[in-house]
């Protein structure tokens, strides 16, 4: 029940990490 409820939050957190990681490409992009 516990490990059901982690995975989700770990696969939020790699798609957090991918936005952050991508995000200084974007403002460079706009600027």
């Amino acid at each position: 029940m516990v490990a059901a409820g982690v995975r989700p939050l770990m696969l939020d957190g790699e798609r957090l990490v991918k936005r952050l990681r991508t995000y200084p490409q974007i403002v460079r992009e706009v600027s």
